[in-house]
């Protein structure tokens, strides 16, 4: 029989030596690493693609509210009150920011434009005015200047006879737009429409340049009691640093223009994405703010329609 001596036993129960427990730590570490960083990669893209996502259903179902509220728009009688069937003008503190393209250098893709926007629409006796602004998130901000801001709608429903007396446009352009208004859509960096005649071509109506009558009997009360919306003043309708812009930017129809009325709209609207909105709320300083937009161009959602007016007139 065969026997081991204790000496030779504990050769075979000899364990593992410092050296291997520290490179057996060393390859665990690295591959827990790498483990932690493709899982890392992969919820940052996982959060970006559904920022992504729900910034595009918003922005589409946002935009499709618009083009069915645009599609509804109809002209105004002059013999109203109402003398205004369309407006869109540049929010006086709305700051333009100059969108750089994704390659270095290479200048400004889009200047950006937020314009308050009214019309009116008319189903039966039924006339309701629509307006849409951009804001900031706090209405008690109301007033301060901002580069992004929040999509509200507002809308007010009347009768034909209160009709006749109510001036919608200097409703919609008062202190009760705040009170009235909806919250549609955050993170509106751009917002612009253009308007086209019958034959397709772009048209430039601005109220500086249309020089509308002298307004008479109601209207002339009217025009005393508003008068930044019935006199047309220069300095309502320009933009705080490019007044120039305004020639491309301003509209306003009514039955004294030529024309009354538009046949198509092409309306513009971008939105960024709601973690670069979090950063650029986040900085205090509007000059500051509009430079880091500057370099946001490839988190902006940007939808153009082409909008049919149905009830403009043929001609």
């Amino acid at each position: 029989m065969r026997t081991t001596s204790p000496s030779q036993s504990s050769q075979f129960r000899r364990g593992f030596t410092v050296l291997e427990l520290m490179l057996s730590v060393a390859i665990m570490t690295v591959i827990v690493i790498a483990l932690y960083t493709v899982f890392d990669v992969t919820q940052k893209a996982l959060r970006s693609t559904i920022s992504q996502v729900d910034a595009l259903e918003g922005s589409r179902a946002a935009s499709d509210l618009l083009v069915r509220d645009f599609q509804s728009a109809t002209p105004v009688d002059v013999a109203n009150t109402n003398w205004t069937s369309f407006s869109a003008y540049l929010n006086p503190v709305a700051v333009p920011v100059n969108l750089e393209g994704l390659k270095k250098g290479g200048g400004t893709v889009l200047q950006t434009a937020i314009q308050d926007i009214f019309f009116v629409t008319r189903q039966n006796d039924t006339w309701t005015a629509i307006g849409y602004w951009v804001g900031p998130v706090n209405t008690n901000q109301v007033g301060q200047p901002i580069t992004v801001g929040r999509l509200y709608r507002w809308a007010y429903e009347t009768n034909a006879t209160a009709f006749a007396y109510t001036n919608l446009y200097a409703r919609f352009n008062s202190a009760l737009r705040v009170r009235d208004s909806q919250m549609v859509l955050d993170g509106v960096v751009h917002l612009r429409v253009q308007t086209y005649d019958v034959a397709g071509f772009r048209l430039v109506v601005n109220p500086e340049r249309d020089d509308p009558p002298e307004p008479q009997g109601a209207e002339a009360a009217l025009a005393q009691r508003y008068p930044p919306i019935f006199n047309g003043r220069r300095a309502w309708f320009l933009d705080p640093l490019d007044a120039g812009r305004n020639f491309r930017t301003a509209y306003l129809f009514r039955q004294v223009t030529i024309p009354a009325f538009p046949s198509t709209l092409e309306l513009e609207l971008g939105v960024l994405e709601p973690q670069v909105v979090t950063r650029a709320a986040s900085i205090p300083n509007v000059d500051a703010s509009r430079d880091f937009l500057a370099r946001q161009a490839g988190s902006i959602h940007y939808f153009r329609h082409r909008i049919p007016l149905r009830n403009a007139p043929p001609f």
